[in-house]
């Protein structure tokens, strides 16, 4: 009989631990959701339509961007006037961190989910350069440092490309002197002409530097690497509209 309770209470506690882990594991999904997530993107209806917001969420939304944005308007205020306190960036960015944590707090755990597949998919492969996604698929401090490496080299190699294409032009045209309005305004058409050609040129290098790279972070990960991180993703995602009006924005509206 004690052998009996003895065995009912080892598995009773094995079962405990295995829900506990279970629970942890759970958490810690969760935790990494919440980092991957872009909220920015939850602007965008078609975003909201596939996450299945409910009115009284979009009603938190909006009430939560409302203080952010008077935050945001205030600090503006203080920057214009000069009296910006010295630790305004220290301001905006914990102003963004709990904008943040406001709006997946209105989510639930499968919204979140969602929401973090489809900031990976937007984000594209260049997600992988941040350490903690590049962790969870299991990728090591070697293949960061090289991948972190080989972008700022590429970033350094493209802004080169366009300062030398680009700013003979500019200072060309700077140093012009219109005699009148119609002159200035024939200068200024023959700029446009001149810097068009010149980005015509430019923004195929670019577009090819850019996809190399891409090629550079396949060929550095593992098959295993591949699979969790197209498993990160989840299905296929398509913007109801070019994501050029959000991207960027300093204000939301949800």
């Amino acid at each position: 009989m004690l052998r009996r309770n003895l065995t009912q209470i080892l598995i009773l506690a094995a079962l405990a631990a295995g829900t506990a882990a279970a629970h942890a594991a759970q958490e810690q999904d969760l935790e990494f959701d919440r980092y991957a997530c872009n909220i920015i993107i939850l602007q965008d209806k078609s975003v909201q339509k596939e996450l299945n917001i409910q009115p009284i969420q979009k009603f938190n939304l909006n009430k939560h961007a409302d203080w952010f944005n008077a935050d945001q308007a205030r600090l503006g205020s203080l920057l214009q006037s000069g009296q910006a306190p010295k630790d305004i960036d220290k301001q905006q960015e914990a102003a963004l961190a709990k904008m943040k944590e406001k709006v997946l707090g209105e989510l639930s755990k499968w919204q979140t989910g969602r929401l973090r597949e489809i900031s990976l998919q937007q984000a594209g492969k260049t997600a992988v350069l941040d350490e903690k996604i590049a962790k969870k698929i299991g990728m090591n401090d070697a293949q960061i440092k090289e991948l972190r490496k080989a972008y700022e080299e590429n970033m350094k190699a493209a802004a080169k490309l366009e300062q030398d294409t680009l700013q003979p032009i500019i200072v060309k045209y700077q140093a012009k002197k219109p005699k009148d309005e119609k002159e200035a305004k024939a200068l200024s058409q023959q700029f446009d002409v001149e810097l068009k050609a010149a980005n015509a040129k430019v923004d195929p290098v670019i577009e090819k530097m850019a996809k190399d790279f891409l090629a550079k972070i396949d060929k550095s990960m593992t098959e295993d690497q591949k699979k969790k991180y197209k498993a990160l993703l989840g299905k296929p995602f398509k913007f109801a509209k070019p994501d050029t009006l959000w991207r960027s924005v300093c204000f939301y509206t949800y």
